[in-house]
């Protein structure tokens, strides 16, 4: 798999900590500049969504916002945007488009697309959401867990079978 392959879905709270802001916008920045397809809900101008996707525009990268129902609630800074009409359903598409979930922070909107990328055999890479493992005991040996920003970029390409750190 190139990088340009690679498509990555990021989820996290709709209201996140200033600091999980902060660890979105730089992992989409790392994102853009090694050429990997970012996912997001595309929604919520506060969003880990909204953030990653600022930063993957920031540096010429793709940002895909898979939205719950129309155009309207699109942010900004996306590239493109596929409006469902299927409400909280969209998750499903959103992690099945998606080659590796990134999931940052530990809001409840992460616990079903954690869920839903184990079942379907997805890797899961956590940043500062300890209790996202907590949550699902059972796969908390499946979910790569981490509390720096470009730990869980190297992390997510090593996944992706990119390799190691470039």
């Amino acid at each position: 798999m190139s990088n340009q392959d690679s498509y990555v879905a990021v989820c996290g709270p709709q209201k996140a900590t200033p600091a999980e802001l902060e660890w979105a916008k730089k992992v989409g920045q790392m994102m853009a500049s090694h050429q990997i397809t970012v996912l997001c809900t595309g929604t919520g101008t506060q969003s880990i969504g909204a953030w990653a996707a600022g930063g993957v525009r920031s540096n010429g990268g793709v940002a895909i916002g898979v939205l719950p129902q129309d155009r309207s609630q699109a942010i900004p800074s996306l590239s493109y945007s596929i409006p469902t009409g299927m409400g909280e359903a969209h998750a499903q598409l959103l992690i099945r488009s998606a080659d590796v979930l990134l999931a940052i922070g530990s809001g409840w909107s992460s616990l079903p697309e954690a869920a839903l990328a184990l079942r379907l055999g997805r890797p899961v890479v956590a940043l500062g959401g300890g209790r996202l493992q907590k949550q699902i005991k059972e796969f908390k040996d499946l979910i790569v867990q981490t509390e720096d920003p470009q730990d869980a970029f190297w992390q997510v390409y090593r996944v992706l079978g990119l390799g190691k750190r470039a």
